[in-house]
């Protein structure tokens, strides 16, 4: 029984041999050789570097913004909205740069350019967490009647209404903003 183990394990390990042989002599096509359709297309995202650099470079202006949250962000419905669509409107953007920073990170891994922008995106992306830690823990400070109540003073935060019930179930493992 062992010796139909061990031929089987032979075989085994000659196929796996054979085909990785075969995946780094015919399977591997140089970028350059792909037609472009077959390409993906980050014109859609940023016309070019520059474009991406002056995004990048708002966004890193932007970040002091969510200081006017900090202390205010639960004190009406109308500041709660406002600091809600700045985050939103911030992590959007934030997405944006990275979409654009991993794919053409992707296409060439060796790429030091590539690899510093992405290096560069990481730590904004780490900056605006940072930055942004408040809002949880502040919303979860308000209690329900005051959420309904805010709900109810400003129709357009209704868009948020599952955020605030899935936030609601984590009341109890996040922390105080004061920690």
């Amino acid at each position: 029984m062992n010796m139909i183990k061990y031929i089987i394990f032979l075989i085994s390990l000659c196929n796996c041999t054979m085909g990785i042989g075969q995946v780094k002599s015919g399977w591997t096509v140089p970028r350059s050789e792909i037609p472009e359709k077959y390409k993906w297309d980050t014109h859609d995202i940023f016309v070019d570097n520059d474009a991406w650099e002056r995004e990048f470079q708002l966004l890193e202006a932007d970040l002091p913004g969510y200081e006017k949250y900090r202390e205010s962000l639960s004190s009406s419905a109308g500041i709660l909205l406002e600091g809600l669509k700045f985050d939103e409107s911030i992590k959007k953007r934030l997405g944006y740069v990275g979409l654009y920073t991993k794919l053409h990170r992707d296409v060439d891994m060796s790429n030091a350019g590539y690899q510093e922008r992405w290096e560069r995106y990481k730590d904004l992306e780490s900056r605006v967490n940072a930055a942004s830690a408040f809002l949880q823990p502040t919303l979860l400070m308000l209690s329900e009647s005051q959420m309904d109540v805010y709900l109810e003073e400003e129709p357009a935060l209704q868009i948020y209404q599952h955020y605030f019930e899935a936030l609601a179930l984590k009341r109890d493992h996040i922390p105080s903003p004061d920690r």
